[in-house]
């Protein structure tokens, strides 16, 4: 269950580091719009999605 959320993060983190050394900034310079737009260019999962259908849980 919580793969989805280490993917997103790691490919946020990987994403903003990736900003910061081509724009030659440290990452807490870095604009979070610009790498929330990045993200969104690369068709990352950043808004809670709800399920379409319930998930069934082991009792």
């Amino acid at each position: 269950r919580s793969m989805a959320t280490c993917m997103a993060m790691g490919q946020a983190a990987g994403t903003a580091a990736a900003l910061a050394v081509s724009g030659g900034l440290t990452p807490r310079a870095l604009d979070a719009g610009v790498l929330r737009a990045r993200l969104l260019d690369d068709s990352a999962l950043l808004d809670p999605v709800e399920p379409s259908q319930p998930m069934e849980v082991p009792a």
